[in-house]
């Protein structure tokens, strides 16, 4: 079971970043969210050998991973907070921007 940690490892560094490029300036519907869930929880399901959804959550919560929505969830915050940044230092988001 020492692989588990580097296996996750290297998912984490080169497939997860792939799978969700630009995905937080995206608007995704619930399908489409739960398809780009099926292939994220595609490595635990093969690692832990187990389809249970409460196992394989409970399998990234103790492996430091975060769900497929709230690791999305997470880079879509981080993507408007930088992007309100922006705006504010650049002064464009006056008259009624959504970001005042």
């Amino acid at each position: 079971m020492h692989a588990v940690g580097l296996i996750l490892s290297l998912i984490a560094s080169n497939c997860t970043p792939v799978l969700v490029y630009g995905i937080e300036a995206c608007i995704l519907s619930k399908a489409q969210l739960q398809s780009i869930s099926y292939a994220y929880n595609a490595v635990f399901v093969k690692l832990f050998k187990s389809f249970d959804v409460k196992t394989i959550r409970a399998c990234q919560f103790y492996t430091n991973f975060l769900s497929a929505e709230h690791s999305i969830g997470a880079a879509r915050l981080k993507f408007l907070s930088s992007l309100r940044t922006c705006l504010k230092m650049n002064k464009i988001s006056e008259n009624g921007s959504v970001f005042s």
